[in-house]
């Protein structure tokens, strides 16, 4: 086993568990950052123990993890439950308290990472003196609006006030989402924009023999991406052209499962719409490449930018996107796909229209976000 640095170069302290490798905006972000850093980086995570028994890691115990060719350390501090946003404690602050309960574990660092207010504004406040990065991945409001399902939503103005500490006393900020950077600058003359990005080695292009009729919907099963409306469109598809073998695979798990599951069995669409729950990033990255085109049904007012987005695009898949989802204007009408209104026949129709577009415009669309590319820009626009 590789010696435990005396000192790293990145400490990053997110709930983000190495060990298991589920699809997210926040967690697809860090995982990619881990694996495409340069390779002379130290890098050590505080995180959270995801697993159930009995692969369980120790708390308190650095533990060498491997993400693409570089080696990571991870030290994990509290445990927490994925698949749901019911919690009475918030995991971020479950982080901190562990946090600070193993404190004596963690080794010093040159650089901080965080990816939350909260434990932004927590880790300065704990360690005041070094170099903190904070990397900010909704837009202006997000965590507040009426359709997050973000805790901070029943405290807004407690939200604003750690954000905007969070963001003034952060050393660089780092925003994943346009509009809200020009925000941010007022604060924060350090603020960056910079996009999300695809894996190549997780994002397998399209099959070339496909259903055409086949969609992918992929996100957390919770009230901000509104799956509801997904199944909705295809109730409306099947009602309008039942002579169109349309189908739709979902993944993702979250607190509309249940209720999702009654919907589909009661409306009579267990035959054309598929509930496979979580899997991991490869894993979609295969079922993503067995499809034709990708539905996205965010509320407005929510995403940072949609790394689903980038992702589905850059495998050769056209999409249909909801007003508001697409905030990094990545969708080219008729070309790459359609935006249209929270309205089942606006998006079921648009589903017919894309069935017309090229992979190729959809790949071209996103060319320039791979991994790599955009990682490497991050880390070197200082």
């Amino acid at each position: 086993m590789t010696p435990i640095p005396s000192e790293f170069d990145y400490l990053i302290i997110e709930q983000f568990d190495p060990l298991v490798s589920l699809p997210g905006g926040v967690e697809t972000v860090i995982r990619g950052i881990l694996k495409y850093a340069p390779a002379d980086k130290r890098i050590g995570v505080v995180g959270v123990d995801s697993r159930t028994s009995p692969n369980r890691a120790m708390l308190g115990q650095w533990k060498e993890v491997q993400i693409g060719g570089n080696t990571i350390w991870f030290l994990p501090v509290c445990r927490i439950s994925r698949g749901t946003s019911k919690r009475l404690i918030p995991h971020s602050l479950r982080l901190a308290i562990g946090t600070i309960r193993h404190r004596r574990s963690i080794r010093p660092s040159i650089e901080i990472h965080t990816h939350r207010e909260g434990l932004a504004a927590f880790a300065r406040l704990a360690w005041p003196s070094d170099y903190h990065r904070y990397f900010i991945h909704t837009q202006d409001g997000g965590s507040i609006s009426q359709s997050s399902d973000s805790l901070w939503r029943k405290a807004a103005r407690a939200q604003r006030l750690i954000q905007q500490l969070a963001v003034r006393k952060a050393d660089r900020v780092h925003v994943f989402n346009p509009a809200y950077t020009d925000v941010l600058r007022n604060w924060n003359k350090t603020a960056r924009f910079s996009p999300t990005w695809w894996d190549p080695d997780t994002t397998p292009q399209r099959k070339s023999e496909v259903e055409p009729y086949s969609v992918l919907w992929a996100g957390r099963l919770e009230v901000p991406k509104d799956p509801q409306l997904a199944v909705a469109t295809f109730k409306w598809l099947r009602a309008t052209y039942p002579n169109e073998p349309w189908t739709l695979t979902m993944v993702g798990s979250g607190s509309l499962m249940d209720e999702l599951e009654t919907m589909i069995s009661s409306q009579g669409l267990a035959n054309i719409v598929r509930l496979l729950g979580s899997r991991e990033v490869a894993a979609l990255g295969f079922i993503r490449s067995l499809h034709k085109t990708m539905l996205m049904t965010s509320s407005p007012g929510y995403e940072g930018f949609p790394m689903v987005l980038v992702e589905g695009l850059a495998a050769g898949l056209p999409a249909v996107v909801t007003d508001g989802s697409d905030t990094g204007c990545l969708i080219r009408t008729g070309l790459n796909g359609y935006v249209c209104p929270a309205c089942p026949s606006m998006l079921g129709e648009a589903l017919r229209d894309a069935l017309k577009l090229l992979p190729e415009e959809a790949v071209a669309s996103v060319a320039a976000l791979s991994a790599p590319v955009v990682i490497d820009k991050l880390f070197n626009d200082d």
